[in-house]
């Protein structure tokens, strides 16, 4: 199911349409998905990228320097992307899917690792044309962690995969077995 290396490769690329309805794995489901890193070291946040498929909309978030089960996640569903002390931050959709994974800075050198920027749509990351994935914003969050909020149509399964560098979620395009 997973491209190996060559998830990240694919950023903005659409698969082919067949005409015909394909049968899709939905059984995902839409409650709150995490893994706790099994070190304390938590490599930082260096890319991310997305993808069309025929029954989802794919983002992948790569990390430097990596182990398995060193990254650690927390992804779910929020009425509003909010941090303290700067308020909420707008993100267009049906839904908003909240992705919290650590950190946004090498901590080897202590500088910035992702470019993102606070409340902005996410560097070179274009969804235009997607059919779950509506908006994107980056969070500079008080803790260690990257934020990143994702506008998705509605709130739809969705399904997260940890690989060595990099995570993996996945949105359906909808609740039924075909798309």
């Amino acid at each position: 199911m997973l491209a190996g290396a060559g998830i990240a490769g694919t950023v903005g690329t659409a698969q082919a349409d067949t005409g015909a309805s394909a049968v899709c794995e939905t059984g995902w489901g839409s409650l709150e998905k995490h893994v706790s890193p099994t070190e304390d070291y938590k490599p930082p946040l260096v890319n991310i990228g997305t993808a069309q498929y025929e029954c989802f909309d794919r983002m992948v978030l790569d990390f430097k320097g990596s182990a398995a089960g060193s990254i650690g996640y927390r992804v779910k569903y929020v009425d509003k992307l909010t941090t303290p002390g700067t308020g909420e931050i707008p993100v267009d959709g049906g839904a908003i899917l909240q992705i919290s994974v650590g950190p946004n800075f090498d901590p080897s050198t202590g500088s910035q690792s992702y470019p993102g920027q606070h409340g902005q749509p996410l560097p070179g990351v274009d969804i235009t044309g997607y059919q779950t994935f509506k908006d994107t914003r980056y969070v500079d969050a008080p803790e260690d962690d990257a934020l990143i909020g994702v506008g998705v149509r509605a709130r739809l399964p969705f399904r997260v995969t940890q690989l060595d560098d990099r995570v993996v979620i996945d949105v359906a395009h909808s609740w039924n077995a075909t798309s």
